[in-house]
């Protein structure tokens, strides 16, 4: 998933730090325009007996997908097959770190105003796409028992920054919200716009990954957390997150309200990141309000080739 919308950004950073980076992916929904620019090569089929890490961000994102088929082969088979790769490498002395892609989506649905979301809560997927990354993260869970491999997940919550156009409808409400505002200053919201999410910019995912390879790197017997919250830590509702959106693009925007709703739509996500701040020393730069108002302002001036309603 090196050339996708996580993926391409942990690449650049990666690059700019002296390490030499692989790529794979089957450009079902990343872009070599994210790469094109980068010191990287693109490998197909590649040797994971070489690689010292292998971050694994490959994923059909649709929330909302529910052709069962298609979204279990992206997701959980693909993952299987590097689980299987680094089982084989039993033989040799050293086999390499995998940190992966879950998501918050696992926790499933909570009231407004919960307490943030701990790594140890229980989970509820109640979609497609949430079965397969509770499904991945069983599958690493094995591994870690059975074999004691080195595996990390990450739980992302919702993501957003530079290269996520390339996500479509499933880019993040920032950016959809954005959109529709150039559009025509028209936001549509699910009934109340009261629904609450915690965003976390695309930098501060990445500097988390990489942290987590250093710390492998400087000693590769190192036990880490098999899963760990990637959010900000902060939750906004989508009415303040119009206010916002709108206050920085200095225009006061409409707001429409749907009534209804899906039945899966999660009302509330707020990350508990104490886990990654006692491991990794990390936490996100700046307040989220500083991070959504220094990207609306990136994306000023981009043409806007699909209005998408907030879902």
């Amino acid at each position: 998933g090196g050339a996708g919308f996580i993926g391409s950004n942990v690449v650049a950073h990666l690059i700019e730090l002296g390490y030499t980076v692989d790529i794979e992916d089957d450009f079902s929904s990343g872009s070599w325009r994210n790469i094109v620019k980068e010191n990287a090569l693109l490998v197909f089929d590649p040797d994971y007996e070489i690689y010292d890490v292998i971050v694994h961000l490959a994923s059909t994102t649709d929330t909302s997908q529910d052709n069962q088929k298609m979204i279990i082969k992206n997701n959980v088979s693909h993952f299987q097959k590097v689980i299987d790769y680094k089982k084989g490498l039993k033989k040799f002395y050293y086999h390499p770190l995998v940190i992966y892609a879950s998501s918050a989506s696992v926790y499933g649905k909570r009231l407004l105003d919960s307490p943030a979301m701990k790594e140890n809560d229980d989970l509820n997927p109640d979609t497609t796409y949430a079965f397969t990354k509770f499904h991945m993260e069983k599958l690493a869970e094995d591994e870690g028992r059975r074999y004691k491999g080195k595996v990390v997940g990450l739980r992302f919550f919702n993501v957003f920054g530079k290269n996520e156009r390339g996500k479509g409808k499933s880019a993040s409400m920032i950016t959809q919200i954005y959109d529709q505002i150039e559009e025509n200053g028209i936001v549509k919201l699910f009934k109340g716009g009261r629904q609450m999410r915690d965003f976390v910019h695309v930098n501060d995912v990445s500097y988390l990954i990489t942290s987590i390879m250093f710390e492998h790197l400087k000693d590769k017997k190192k036990k880490f957390q098999p899963i760990y919250n990637v959010g900000s830590g902060e939750s906004i509702s989508f009415n303040d997150l119009v206010k916002l959106i709108g206050k920085g693009r200095k225009f006061e925007p409409v707001i429409e309200y749907k009534n209804s709703i899906v039945p899966w739509f999660q009302d509330f996500t707020k990350a508990d990141i104490n886990k990654a701040k006692e491991d990794f020393n990390w936490s996100p730069q700046f307040t989220l309000e500083e991070k959504i108002l220094k990207y609306i302002d990136s994306l000023k001036g981009q043409r806007v080739k699909n209005i998408l309603n907030v879902t």
